[in-house]
């Protein structure tokens, strides 16, 4: 076909000026659709990649995610969620996400609304969060976002942190915090109901002998074994809480009599009296329980816990072993108490101690062999008091180690005054404490004493208790050893009352045996009390100690001493405790 001559037009009519024009046309516009199709092309790959590079992003994520429509169907999820559900995307593609996982909650209030919602729930044992957003354009819902999110690990960890929180770290029991917590619930409980509560405060007796002489993990390990005894003594709904030390604590709620309170706490107390085996070693420690009720002696948990408290130490003072129920006599004793402490702070200040001497007697001559100092009170307002008033007293504050000084000083000074008046020589006895024997500078203060009083330290005798020093063996040797070494003596209080060993007895520099008034007493009646006495004296005089008998008052007592060769002897029979002027005028009588 050939071109067009000049100046005449197509079949189309165009001229060849136009014709060319449209040509043109065509070419650029085929021109722009392949720059089109190229673009279209790139825009596709670049989406196919962006694509790829959000699915292996979505993938990659550690939590699981899902997305579900307005019907609340899963439409989309990404590779963690699948490994967690255990299945690929097509098999539960269109379900609804709680036939996915039945645990995890249903139709979410608010979840395809614009406000974030979370929820948890477990997936074997394994704890997830979910939180669900709704995604919105230009005001219309698009889908919503699940992201479940593994806090397994640190829902334990919470639950580690709060479980310390409440519960002592030794026993795994409630701490005293979780305890009043869980007391105030009970006592609600108890008011709404109509029911008693009982709370039970418990104290091992002499635990501290337990730690120092065996040691922290013994004590530890001893501790733990209790805590399993007090709670197979109790029903599965009462709770038991180590509030601190060797104290306990215990809720007996939904109780229709209080006496059954009383029942737990005899059951305990017999519990203990089986040894505890620590370490293949046997350790037998008693326990000490006071009981305060609900509603008849407080309706708060404050004042129970107190009153039993208070109540636990009237146990003590009872002998140890044993429980009491709180009353208000109880309440009037430890005011009483307090009282006492606050005023025998100021006692030694004010110098209202005393001091009287209770001679000793040589049962083969009938001559003094030697006094023992016995302190006294002289308040100002309850008048005179025995040992057994204000001494437990000082022993719980702390103030015995002063008092014990103060006695040693006193009595030292006042023989080497008889001394120098002409009395013949005998020996001074001075009961020490066994927080005064603990103490490192022990050999000091007795030299010190000795120094100042101007005192032989072969005229000092230090008596201590038994338990005092079996209760703390270690450092007895050493420091018993180093005050025999200075020329001082050494007696044995109240033997046979505690649980000495026979082979510290031999180890240790003891010179004489006391035996205790208990066994004294009915020795003229009881055939048992004789054989214990006889059998101590034969003891004491095999290891080449002296033994002197406490509490004589009879003649028929003191027949049977003389006869199983008793070699000292003190009590009401011979003489009362004398005060410094009587004794001078029995020392003066003597020597005429």
């Amino acid at each position: 076909m050939g071109s067009t001559p000049a100046g005449e037009k197509d079949r189309s009519g165009r001229g060849p000026a136009e014709a060319k024009s449209w040509e043109r046309v065509l070419h650029d516009t085929r021109r722009a659709v392949l720059n089109l199709l190229e673009d279209l092309e790139e825009d596709r790959r670049a989406i196919q990649q962006a694509e790829r590079e959000w699915r292996v992003a979505f993938d990659g994520v550690r939590d699981a995610i899902f997305l579900h429509d307005a019907d609340l169907r899963i439409i989309r999820a990404n590779r963690t969620y699948e490994l967690l559900a255990g299945m690929p995307q097509s098999r539960f593609a269109g379900k609804r996400y709680w036939e996915v996982f039945p645990k995890q909650a249903g139709p979410l209030p608010g979840c395809l609304e614009r406000k974030p919602i979370e929820t948890e729930f477990e997936v074997g044992k394994a704890i997830y969060r979910s939180r669900a957003y709704a995604v919105e354009k230009e005001g219309r819902y698009l889908f919503s976002v699940h992201i479940m999110e593994d806090v397994t690990e640190r829902k334990q960890m919470e639950e580690r942190v709060r479980f310390l929180a409440q519960h002592d770290p030794l026993t795994m029991l409630p701490n005293r915090w979780l305890f009043v917590e869980l007391l105030e619930n009970e006592l609600a409980q108890a008011q709404r109901n109509g029911r008693k509560l009982a709370v039970l405060f418990f104290d091992l007796d002499k635990f501290k002998n337990i730690n120092d002489t065996l040691g922290h993990e013994v004590g530890d390990e001893l501790l733990k074994e209790v805590a399993t005894r007090i709670r197979r003594s109790i029903r599965r709904s009462d709770t038991v809480a180590r509030i601190g030390g060797d104290e306990f604590n215990i809720i007996l709620s939904d109780l229709e009599r209080g006496e059954y309170a009383g029942e737990v706490a005899a059951q305990i107390v017999g519990r203990f009296r089986r040894p505890f085996l620590i370490h293949g070693q046997a350790i037998t420690i008693t326990t000490s329980i006071g009981i305060s009720l609900y509603p008849e002696d407080s309706d708060t948990g404050e004042a129970l816990l107190r009153y039993a408290d208070m109540a636990m130490y009237e146990a003590k003072e009872q002998g140890r072993n044993t429980f009491r129920f709180y009353n208000p006599a109880i309440n009037l004793r430890s005011q009483e108490r307090m009282r006492i402490e606050s005023s025998l702070r100021q006692a030694l200040e004010r110098d209202e101690l005393r001091i009287a001497y209770q001679p000793k007697v040589d049962l083969r001559t009938g001559q003094l062999a030697g006094v023992e100092a016995l302190v006294r009170w002289q308040h100002p307002e309850l008048g005179l008091l025995a040992p057994d008033h204000f001494i437990p007293v000082a022993e719980e504050s702390g103030l015995i180690a002063l008092i014990d000084e103060w006695v040693l000083k006193t009595a030292c000074t006042q023989l080497q005054t008889w001394l120098c008046n002409g009395a013949a020589p005998f020996c001074m006895s001075v009961n020490f404490s066994a927080r005064q024997f603990q103490r490192a500078d022990l050999m000091e203060v007795v030299s010190r004493v000795l120094e100042e009083s101007c005192l032989l330290p072969e005229y000092l005798e230090l008596e201590l208790t038994e338990s005092a020093i079996m209760s703390h063996i270690e450092q007895a040797i050493p420091a018993m050893r180093a005050l025999a070494e200075r020329g001082i003596h050494i007696a044995v209080d109240d033997f046979g009352t505690g649980y000495s060993s026979l082979n510290y007895l031999k180890r240790l520099p003891i010179e004489r045996l006391k035996i205790d008034q208990s066994f004294v007493q009915d020795i003229a009646t009881d055939p048992d009390d004789r054989a214990i006495v006889q059998a101590v004296t034969a003891l004491a005089h095999n290891l080449n100690k002296r033994v002197i008998a406490e509490g004589v008052e009879t003649e028929e007592q003191l027949v049977f001493l003389r006869t199983i060769g008793c070699d000292q002897a003190q009590g009401f029979l011979f003489h009362r405790p004398l005060w410094p002027e009587q004794l001078q005028a029995l020392l003066s009588h003597g020597a005429e």
